[in-house]
Formats: C-alpha cells, structure tokens, sequence
C-alpha cells in the first residue's frame, strides 16, 4: 500500500491520550493528530478502532471503516495536453492537435498524473519512446529511459518538416507502491513552423 494521510481525534480527549489501531496494516504518528496509514496488500477495507487513556484505563471511542482502493492508472501529458483518453484532467487540453516545433524542443519531457483521486498521488515516468516517420518512409524511433526528452529525441524533431506528426508511446511509469503502468500514446499531428 501507498501513504495514506489521516487524522483522528477523541471528543474532549487530548491528543497525547489517544491511542488509534488498525486492523490491517501499519498506522504511524506523524504530528498531533494525524498518521500515515498503509493498508496491507491484499485487503480491500481496514477499521480504525480509536481508544483513549481516560482515568488510568483504555477506552474504546469508536471506530471507523476505511475502503482500500488501487491507485488509479496515471495520464501521460505533455505541455498540460493530453491525448488517447477520454477524461482530461483538470486544468489540461484535451487531445495535442498542432504544436509550433519551437514549442515542442523548448519542452523538457512527460509528466504522469492521476486525477480525482482522494489525495496527491506522484508517479514518475520511467521510459518512453519517440516514432516520428522520416524521409523514404522510414520510421526514425529514439528511447529515453526517464521522463526528459533525450538530445537524440530532440533531433529528430528539429528535422521535422510543418505537417509532420510525431508519436510518444510505449510510455511507462511506476507509481508509489511500485506497480509499473503502460500509458496512453501521446500524437501531436500537425508540427507547424
């Protein structure tokens, strides 16, 4: 499981008296008040039970049923431009459409997101590749092994003439509880000058 950020609480318990548990997995203080929670690997719920240190003996406060969900499959994007999903995150373009070359080398590479989710989550873009068709049909291919476009990518964009449609696929990342993900193909379809 990933970090889980929580709170708990007594009513008209202090802080330093409560004592919350977990049925599974692992519950840590962070600061007053609040704890990481990791769920364990295969459940799909975990109860937090809260005591309390009331006159030299625990009291049960209550308790309270948390669902465990899998991380959602991140967006590839580029340039807050998304492409080969239907739900655009917040605040992006959908599809990439025309890109001015100049644009496109200025870029420093791919960022991996997860929308809607119940907290941040980060995950990080671990390869991609870069399919542009060149002169005499030739398909010219370049790998990165991050998530920045590599001087060899960035290459074969300046040869690009307008109109060229350059592919950004086999697209990879891992996420916090390291499970790689195969993203969406990023088509930017009309370079111009």
């Amino acid at each position: 499981g990933v970090d889980n950020p929580v709170s708990v609480s007594a009513s008209g318990v202090p802080e330093t008296a409560v004592r919350p548990r977990i049925t599974a997995g692992t519950m840590n203080r962070v600061s007053a008040g609040n704890y990481i929670v990791r769920p364990g690997p295969s459940e799909n719920q975990s109860t937090v039970n809260v005591y309390a240190d009331v006159d030299g003996s625990q009291s049960f406060m209550g308790s309270m049923l948390f669902r465990v969900e899998n991380l959602p499959d991140p967006t590839a994007t580029i340039a807050k431009r998304v492409a080969g999903k239907d739900e655009v995150p917040t605040g992006f373009r959908k599809g990439t459409g025309s890109m001015p070359l100049n644009e496109l080398l200025q870029l420093n590479g791919l960022v991996a997101i997860a929308d809607n989710f119940l907290f941040d989550v980060q995950y990080e873009v671990t390869e991609f590749k870069v399919n542009v068709l060149g002169s005499g049909g030739v398909n010219l291919i370049e790998k990165s092994d991050n998530n920045v476009f590599t001087s060899a990518q960035k290459q074969i964009f300046r040869r690009m003439r307008p109109g060229s449609r350059v592919n950004i696929e086999d697209i990879k990342s891992i996420n916090p509880d390291v499970v790689f993900r195969d993203l969406n193909v990023i088509t930017i379809k009309n370079i111009t000058s």
